[in-house]
């Protein structure tokens, strides 16, 4: 059996972890490597063969012996020189043998190598950790006790206190339980501030906890302090060593700020990736330059949204707006990655070739935050329909979108040195500094050309820290244009194209009209026409019926029927005339414009009501003292002599023309005093017939 065991191997035979040192063809030379007086013995082979089952376990010194260090370090030095101690005893071939081994370490000791006792040691460390030179390298490491608590008999450890005559308490377990407890209730008590930037910043320090640890020593006995009190730098002392570097970062700004900024990237995102069109970054930040309006005066600060493949770092899309942050803007921005670019760059005026921004077509998911903007029903049914994913990640986690978090500052980085309006360029004014406000100069249309040839000027721009696989050559310049055309040679083929403007519609809100009249649709109190149904204007009973539409939220002017099933064309539909006031305004505006009309008609609707009710008590008073003069009047006439006037032409025009005579101009009035009958009776009565003719006459 001796034939197969393994000389230096170590094996547990008979309860004991033994090395075999030297394997003859009769015998095996072992040693006990746990003992500290163990000495080589010599095991015949058929003892091996009559005992126990021996088996080979793992070498507990493996990593002892491979231990590293520079060449003339003083470990070094002392290996070699307790080798060269003990080289006549271990290279001797009866170093098992009692009395050899015992003539070998009197003619060493004789010749000054060192003591007995120094021989058998270096030789029994030789022989139990493995028959390497390494072996009698010096265990410094394993020396001091590191991590190991100290004591030196009741006085204080470490250096003597320099400066104030009160002593500092001893450590003790129960001061290491107030220290741990004092840290706990205010570093690591989860209290923080929002600095400017609105990144958390914790209320607590060391001081706070040491005045925290002082309070605990005293427990209110004030006194205690001057007999002995642990200083700072024991709290000190205990806060790095009992809590890690990631823990104590992780408490300075908060979990989420940690994980996102602080906690070790272990991946990359490009890891997993096949090619270009695999992902598609897509976030929204202010821009940092303000935008003025047509007369140059300033306007504001534009919202700046930016897709970027994450394969290749290429920018294929941007959306700068004045507009907050909303879900039309992503639709925009979305739609504009998926665009042709040179009809793109047409539209702003700029003429490009293909090759130069070649980014087009729909990608296999696009990547975003978790912003209000970018979770919505619609944009989840949009990608079943396109076949595409919507990946959200984790709250605070922009580690997650290195790319997309990243190509801002890229923008950035390009423009500010040249245009004015940069924003926090100065400082405050509490400082001495001015508003950047006053500096908004470009146009918004302006803008968009700069950010886009900033675009083209970044996509040709070589990136040194990107990180290719094994099969990209290495001829081929990093830049995001090179490694877009690459990828989809080499990778994953051309993005699947889609039209353009059914993205557009297919990406937007889907909401309910109503239809009344038959062929008019409202929404949000704004109607519109439908051009396909008739608008006949007889009544029907139960005529409301529902449409589902999107909107431009930019332009009011028209609402776009939603295709019914298995159709693909969206209808137009226009703005009813008695709506024409709000074509071409955006729908914040109409909305804007309608709470302002409801909120001044209900004013008026109110000054309308307190008016009617005050003439209505007027006309009251007035109706009571005409009853009452009725009913004075016809006191004891007959039925006949109450209705004798009814129907008397004569009294009708003349009672008709005081009514006359306050609209007509004053030379045209009759000094005449119409209340007099007798006169109006002598009047010439062809001139009445003439001037007050009706045709009852």
């Amino acid at each position: 059996m001796i034939e197969f065991l393994r000389p230096n191997a170590v094996y547990l035979w008979n309860e004991r972890a033994c090395r075999l040192l030297k394997n003859l063809d009769y015998c095996c030379i072992f040693i006990d490597i746990e003992s500290t007086s163990a000495l080589p013995f010599k095991v015949d082979a058929e003892d091996i063969d009559l005992h126990d089952e021996i088996v080979e376990i793992d070498d507990p010194w493996i990593e002892i012996i491979n231990r590293a260090y520079t060449a003339g370090s003083v470990y070094l030095n002392k290996r070699d020189s307790n080798y060269e101690r003990i080289i006549p005893l271990i290279q001797n071939d009866e170093f098992y043998d009692k009395n050899v081994r015992s003539a070998i370490v009197e003619i060493l000791t004789a010749q000054s190598f060192g003591s007995k006792s120094t021989i058998y040691r270096y030789a029994r460390r030789y022989w139990q950790r493995g028959q390497s030179i390494n072996t009698l390298l010096p265990d410094y490491c394993y020396c001091g006790g590191k991590g190991k608590k100290k004591t030196r008999n009741g006085v204080r450890l470490g250096r003597p206190k320099e400066f104030g005559d009160l002593p500092n308490s001893l450590w003790s377990p129960e001061l290491e339980r107030m220290m741990h407890s004092a840290l706990l209730s205010t570093i690591f008590s989860g209290r923080y501030l929002i600095d400017k930037k609105g990144k958390k910043v914790n209320s607590c320090d060391l001081n706070a906890a040491y005045t925290d640890l002082l309070a605990r020593f005293c427990d209110g006995d004030i006194s205690l302090l001057s007999s002995g009190k642990p200083s700072k730098s024991m709290l000190k002392a205990y806060y790095n060593s009992r809590f890690t570097v990631e823990r104590r970062a992780q408490a300075k700004h908060g979990e989420i700020y940690f994980k996102a900024n602080n906690s070790q990237l272990t991946s990359s995102v490009r890891k997993d990736m096949v090619g270009p069109g695999s992902s598609y970054s897509i976030d929204s930040t202010p821009f940092d330059i303000g935008a003025a309006g047509d007369d140059r005066l300033l306007l504001g600060r534009p919202v700046l949204y930016l897709c970027v493949d994450d394969y290749s770092s290429a920018i294929t899309g941007f959306l700068l707006v004045l507009t907050p942050a909303s879900y039309f803007n992503v639709v925009n921005a979305m739609t504009s990655a998926i665009s042709n670019k040179v009809k793109l760059c047409a539209k702003h005026g700029m003429d490009i070739q293909q090759n130069e921004w070649p980014m087009e077509g729909l990608p296999k998911a696009f990547f975003a935050d978790l912003g209000s903007d970018f979770r919505t029903k619609n944009i989840e049914a949009a990608t079943s329909m396109h076949n595409i994913s919507i990946i959200n990640s984790g709250a605070g986690q922009p580690n997650k979108r290195g790319d997309g978090e990243r190509v801002f500052g890229r923008i950035h980085a390009e423009l500010r040195h040249q245009l004015p309006g940069l924003v926090s360029q100065y400082t405050s004014k509490k400082s001495g500094g001015m508003s950047s406000q006053k500096n908004y100069t470009m146009l918004l249309d302006e803008l968009n050309k700069i950010i886009l040839k900033a675009i083209l000027v970044l996509n040709h721009k070589p990136l040194n820290k990107w990180d290719s696989d094994n099969d990209f050559p290495a001829e081929l310049a990093t830049t995001p244009n090179n490694i877009w055309k690459w990828g989809v040679a080499h990778r994953t083929g051309s993005l699947q194209l889609i039209n353009k403007d059914f993205f557009w519609f297919s990406l937007l809100e889907q909401e309910t009209a109503t239809i009344s009249n038959r062929n008019i649709l409202t929404i949000d109190g704004v109607k519109y026409v439908h051009p396909e149904l008739s608008g006949l204007r007889v009544k029907v009973n139960r005529s409301q019926q529902k449409q589902v539409v999107v909107r431009d939220k930019s332009d009011a002017t028209a609402i776009f029927i939603v295709p019914s099933e298995g159709a693909h064309e969206y209808l137009r539909c226009e703005l009813e005339p008695h709506f024409r006031r709000f074509k071409g305004l955006p729908w914040a505006d109409v909305i804007d414009d309608l709470k302002k009309r409801k909120h001044s008609n209900a004013n008026a609707q109110h000054s309308y009501e307190v008016k009617r009710t005050a003439d209505f008590i007027e006309n009251e008073k007035v109706t009571e003292v005409a009853t009452c003069e009725r009913k004075e009047a016809i006191d004891g006439l007959s039925k006949s002599e109450q209705v004798a006037n009814l129907g008397d032409k004569s009294e009708q025009r003349r009672q008709s023309q005081t009514v006359y005579n306050k609209l007509k101009p004053e030379l045209a009035v009759s000094n005449a005093c119409i209340n007099e009958p007798m006169i109006y009776e002598q009047a010439n009565s062809d001139a009445r017939v003439k001037f007050f003719m009706d045709e009852e006459d």
